[in-house]
């Protein structure tokens, strides 16, 4: 599921960050540019990491079962590897083989 979860994540976030006019960003990405994979893997990371806090504390506090960092590392690693196979994804199969430069 964190596997489903981080490719779903990477594929919202190449969506917003390809918006031509979005007003959080001064200039609009490049769909070429590698900061779009670093952007997309970073803010994957982070959604993971503030999963993870929820469920440290709904476990602590409602389920009162112990912290587990097995889980918590092979949750986030999931939640990577989904975001990786979204970024080679994007870039190896959607993206045409003239536009891709990366």
């Amino acid at each position: 599921m964190h596997f489903l979860g981080g490719f779903w994540e990477g594929l919202f976030f190449i969506w917003f960050f390809s918006i031509k006019d979005l007003p959080l960003l001064k200039s609009p990405l490049n769909l070429n540019d590698p900061k779009l994979a670093f952007k997309t893997i970073l803010f994957v990371l982070l959604i993971g990491v503030l999963y993870e806090v929820f469920e440290f504390f709904v476990h602590n506090n409602i389920g009162r079962d112990p912290f587990d960092v097995l889980d918590t590392v092979l949750d986030i690693f999931f939640d990577l590897s989904g975001g990786a196979f979204t970024v080679w994804y994007f870039f190896k199969r959607i993206m045409s083989v003239k536009e891709n430069t990366l």
